[in-house]
């Protein structure tokens, strides 16, 4: 019986140098090229991406049923082998060659397309390709709310006949896209990437400002390594750099948590002198706890950090990144790439948690794996490591109100209760006529930031800065577990800010006044737009995007 209740949300970044979306066609790099059905064939393109792609086949045409057979390996150079369920003949009697398709996405995530590695058997007359999608790279907890759906057209017409519909076609297809979390240290980094711009307005920094050396350059030929210096308390990420090497490997560490509990780790590189980082915070690491396999040659250098911090402005010349969604309902298993986010709804309740939603636009929902089995009971998506960071409650945050000639986060306001903070980024997903039903191209408006809130009203001195259309920055300051040396996590939203609305509100039964506001953020020199985004002392690494 499904689930609802084993349901996952797994979410990958998607490239910023090529269309949203899946690879196929001329847009990105396609694992295969439109062309006619053979028994062996070469991929037209590797997968792209660290976290490989899933292979979605298209087969148009074919006389005779049959399978496509896709050899390689994942991300982690084992081998993988899929082979489609049997492949129907095609129906001809539909719409068009799009919507008569025959279609399969690869349970399997690639990393590499094996030489004559793409095998068919039967699917005589028939043509296909091969798309690539991204495999998710983290679990994004939270509920997904998704709508895939196409328009339609029926024509109304003089036919001597008193039926409405005769023939229905489909028109476009649209996915809405909702997804609703809360604030996760690590969990809901992807947020500011996906609204505000795919670039950082200063590059990324480490607490402490530089990292604490745990082990000097060493020869991975002697593994097992062990550190000199332990991390220090309550727990530290660990990067290791690798120098004089061009080969994948990975190393395994062994060690505890800031609890005491056991605590192991892979991590892998490929490549010339890669870094690699560790998800996990190391409170300490056994003697000959870090075993090393692959890398034949070359040295390491392991360093450790309670975290990293980043800033972000909006952008229209560097917008925010898509991303492909992976989504598991406790039944079904789907991938939803090219999803463009339009909107953060971001509420706040002293009383409560805080709520990040956000609400955006597809360009496709696939299901992953065969389409013909029943009942569906088993994931299909990518298996994520399960996060351990904390939720921020509503209470952990302090709010500032100071003038543009001061400091932004200086003057501390006590007074303000629950209320939202809503940043929209309007976009349009284009369909171009490129014969087919999914956007192909994404346009985007100006981005706005408004706020509105309660207070328990106390004097009119916020009352004069409405009356008088004093603009001022607005800073709230919201507040997560001490990493380590008195650095916390933390994320700041600074907004130059105009009142649009200021109401006192004062009844017999009501215990104290009360105010109620709404504004918006506007655009401030110094800052360099309406608002900034910070990030502070995150768990995950300059690697997170890619």
């Amino acid at each position: 019986m499904p689930s609802t209740g084993l349901g996952s949300i797994g979410l990958a970044f998607e490239p910023t140098t090529i269309n949203p979306g899946e690879q196929v066609d001329n847009n990105g790099s396609p694992i295969l090229t439109l062309q006619a059905v053979a028994a062996t064939l070469s991929a037209t393109n590797q997968p792209t991406g660290s976290t490989g792609m899933r292979c979605h086949v298209y087969v148009y045409g074919n006389t005779a049923s049959g399978t496509v057979t896709i050899a390689g390996t994942d991300i982690n150079g084992n081998s993988i082998t899929e082979t489609s369920p049997t492949i129907p003949i095609f129906d001809n009697t539909l719409q068009s060659n799009e919507v008569a398709r025959n279609e399969y996405v690869t349970t399997n995530v690639y990393g590499t397309i094996s030489a004559s590695g793409i095998t068919t058997t039967g699917l005589t007359n028939g043509t296909f390709k091969i798309g690539g999608i991204p495999g998710a790279k983290s679990l994004a907890p939270g509920i997904a709310k998704i709508d895939g759906k196409y328009d339609m057209y029926s024509p109304d017409e003089h036919r001597a006949i008193g039926d409405r519909h005769t023939h229905k076609v489909q028109t476009i297809k649209s996915v809405d896209v909702e997804l609703t979390t809360t604030l996760y240290p690590n969990s809901a980094l992807w947020v500011p990437y996906g609204i505000l711009s795919n670039t950082l307005s200063t590059s990324i920094t480490t607490s402490p400002g530089s990292p604490t050396s745990l082990l000097s350059s060493t020869a991975v030929s002697g593994s097992p390594l062990s550190l000199t210096t332990q991390p220090t308390a309550p727990g530290m990420h660990l990067i290791l750099a690798l120098t004089g090497t061009s080969v994948a490997g990975n190393f395994v560490i062994t060690g505890t948590d800031a609890a005491g509990e056991a605590l192991v780790e892979t991590v892998y590189g490929s490549g010339t002198n890669p870094t690699v980082y560790t998800v996990n915070r190391f409170a300490s690491v056994g003697s000959g706890g870090i075993v090393v396999t692959g890398f034949t040659s070359g040295s390491v250098t392991v360093t450790g950090v309670y975290g990293w911090n980043r800033s972000w402005l909006p952008s229209i010349t560097n917008p925010p990144y898509t991303n492909t969604l992976e989504w598991f309902t406790g039944s079904a298993s789907w991938t939803v790439p090219g999803v463009a986010w339009s909107e953060l709804d971001l509420k706040y309740d002293v009383k409560k948690e805080l709520s990040v939603a956000m609400k955006g636009m597809g360009q496709d929902q696939l299901p992953i794996g065969s389409q013909l089995t029943t009942p569906m009971t088993a994931s299909r998506v990518s298996a994520l490591a399960q996060p351990v960071d904390t939720p921020v409650a509503g209470w952990q945050c302090n709010v500032y109100f100071d003038p543009l000639s001061g400091t932004p986060g200086t003057t501390q306001y006590a007074y303000l209760m629950d209320g939202g903070i809503k940043i929209t980024y309007p976009l349009e997903t284009v369909h171009t006529l490129y014969n087919k039903q999914v956007y192909t191209v994404l346009g985007r408006a100006k981005y706005d930031v408004a706020v509105d809130g309660k207070i328990v009203f106390v004097d009119v001195v916020q009352y004069e800065k409405f009356r008088s259309d004093v603009k001022q920055y607005l800073v709230f300051k919201f507040y997560g577990k001490n990493t380590g040396a008195g650095n916390i996590f933390e994320v700041d939203v600074t907004i130059p800010f105009k009142f649009t609305k200021f109401v006192e509100t004062s009844t017999p039964t009501d215990k104290y006044p009360m105010g109620e506001f709404s504004g918006i953020g506007e655009y401030d020199p110094a800052i360099g737009a309406s608002y900034k985004i910070s990030w502070l002392n995150s768990g995950w690494n300059p690697s997170f995007t890619s």
